[in-house]
């Protein structure tokens, strides 16, 4: 939500929220299903064929199911098959973000060897003779090379795809989520989908501590408002997706009641065998 905001508002302090409730919806029904169950709920075939029209879109509504099984690729791989479908055109660049941000999540940097390093849990999930592959291995070799964000832009064959635009971002600046997301916004179309999957990538590894204090503010913000300051309804309030959240966390973590999170301080949790540094 944030990374979309920015991209909406650039030049001022983001004002959430502003999801794109075609996209943002899959995600959010995705988690109250977590919250209630335990366990993912593959979607409707029909929101991946028709209502999610990009691979990046597909893997912002995947996003819960990337959070859930962070600490297990093998069981995370096998729950994206089964929601996208193994025939899904894009496959291979939902699961680099889904892996991605999993990467993230278990203390290891989304770096430049990244793709190498999830390449055999990709070929798990794909295998390895499709056509998918070469925009992966385009975006290694631009990673490897060092192309910039300007040069990405003016290439007589640029990558149009935002899934691995925000791979790209998110890869050249591991350590710096206000880098990456600023980067996503200097590459052309600024698109909201861009930027946000850019955030989500970047925020895996970062936490809250490394988004600058001037973005985190607004995002307290617990309503939803329009341009005549009125409360749009529509929307789901920023407030309540953080809540959630930390109800998703709970959940995963085991917590007997996960709704009594919402005022909760989050303690240290990890996956297991992991020290987690951040939280």
């Amino acid at each position: 939500m944030l990374g979309e905001a920015i991209a909406r508002t650039p030049d001022q302090l983001p004002i959430l929220p502003l999801c794109n409730p075609a996209v943002s919806q899959p995600a959010l029904t995705a988690t109250q299903q977590l919250l209630q169950h335990g366990q993912w709920q593959p979607f409707p075939s029909a929101i991946i064929n028709s209502t999610l029209s990009t691979a990046a879109e597909v893997a912002i509504a995947t996003l819960p199911l990337a959070l859930f099984y962070h600490e297990a690729p093998v069981a995370l791989a096998q729950h994206l098959q089964q929601t996208v479908g193994t025939g899904y055109p894009a496959l291979l660049e939902v699961g680099a973000v889904a892996l991605a941000i999993g990467h993230g999540l278990r203390g290891q940097a989304i770096s430049k060897s990244l793709l190498t390093q999830l390449r055999p849990s990709l070929q798990g999930l794909v295998g390895s003779a499709t056509a998918s592959w070469q925009g992966l291995d385009r975006l290694q070799i631009w990673l490897d090379q060092g192309i910039t964000a300007e040069s990405l832009v003016d290439s007589s064959d640029p990558l149009r795809d935002d899934a691995l635009l925000a791979l790209y971002c998110a890869c050249s600046t591991p350590t710096d989520w206000s880098l990456a997301v600023r980067r996503s916004l200097s590459l052309g179309n600024r698109s909201p989908v861009l930027c946000a999957l850019t955030a989500a990538l970047a925020g895996a590894y970062s936490g809250i501590t490394g988004i600058p204090l001037k973005w985190r503010l607004p995002a307290s913000h617990p309503e939803s408002q329009t341009a005549e300051g009125q409360i749009d309804s529509r929307v789901v309030s920023s407030q309540q997706v953080c809540i959630w959240a930390q109800q998703l966390l709970a959940t995963w973590a085991g917590a007997y009641q996960p709704q009594t999170w919402e005022t909760a301080t989050i303690p240290a949790i990890a996956a297991p065998g992991l020290w987690g540094a951040r939280v």
